[in-house]
């Protein structure tokens, strides 16, 4: 995204707009900010969040009537100068979305200590194998794509 002087935006093509907020999609991460550069977060595409939004971003018109309310909502949320009962109300609505999208978070009901370290262990055994591909690219890239 960028601003030219008489203050018209203007989007990459890997830019969504909604409202005063532009969604950017990186290699690894959905960089969502406002038009004024003020409020700029990265979101990892390993994260149910990071996938979710970089789904919606490439579903077009019916994914931007979704991203629309969900950026109403967070500006909502973070408008409001809490309370107590506030921030009791909206920690027991994030615990019943999350109950409610168990599959989304890989929740499973009864885990045990034993299923978090397997779980531990394969999130390392992939980010090991993202490596090791990002590097043989890289090597590829540096010998020119030439085989021995």
């Amino acid at each position: 995204m960028k601003i030219k002087k008489d203050g018209n935006v203007c989007l990459d093509e890997k830019d969504t707009r909604v409202g005063n907020f532009v969604f950017t999609e990186e290699e690894e991460h959905v960089k969502a900010q406002d038009i004024g550069r003020m409020f700029v977060v990265r979101l990892s595409k390993r994260l149910p969040i990071g996938i979710w939004l970089s789904n919606i971003i490439g579903m077009a018109s019916d994914g931007l009537v979704t991203l629309k309310t969900w950026v109403a909502t967070i500006w909502t949320v973070l408008s409001v100068a809490p309370d107590n009962d506030y921030i009791r109300d909206l920690m027991n609505a994030a615990e019943a979305c999350l109950n409610r999208h168990k599959d989304w978070y890989g929740i499973k009901d009864g885990a045990t200590e034993e299923d978090d370290a397997k779980a531990v262990e394969e999130v390392k055994e992939m980010s090991e194998f993202e490596d090791d591909v990002k590097k043989a690219l890289e090597k590829e890239k540096g010998d020119g794509g030439k085989e021995e």
